[in-house]
């Protein structure tokens, strides 16, 4: 609700203004080399554990059929709180490895630099 008023109108008197609205949509989609996949709609709320699952098991099942080896896929999360929780950061990192052969690299190096 918006307080609007005139002159000499009461100023706690509130009407409603409706012209305003807030839609959230949550939408994954990707392009690999001609091809287009998606849009896949993921959840209004979307968290760090469906995002997990999202990454688990339907991003697998979209992207495998139209992966080409000689063609390089860039994959990029944009830092909302579910692509950053840290279950999703970890999973993402190791599979980002696993693409290039080197689990025990990444395995090693953890999220932020060496462990020891």
């Amino acid at each position: 609700m918006h307080a609007r008023g005139r002159k000499g109108e009461n100023p706690h008197k509130k009407r409603q203004n409706s012209f305003q609205s807030k839609f959230s949509v949550n939408v994954w989609a990707a392009v690999i080399g001609s091809h287009l996949i998606g849009p896949y709609f993921l959840p209004e709320r979307l968290t760090g554990d469906v995002y997990l699952e999202f990454l688990e098991n339907e991003l697998p099942e979209l992207v495998l059929p139209v992966l080409e080896e000689d063609v390089p896929v860039v994959f990029q999360n944009d830092g909302c709180p579910a692509h950053y929780q840290r279950t999703v950061r970890e999973y993402t990192w190791i599979m980002h490895f696993q693409t290039l052969g080197l689990v025990e690299a990444a395995l090693f190096l953890g999220l932020h630099g060496p462990q020891t």
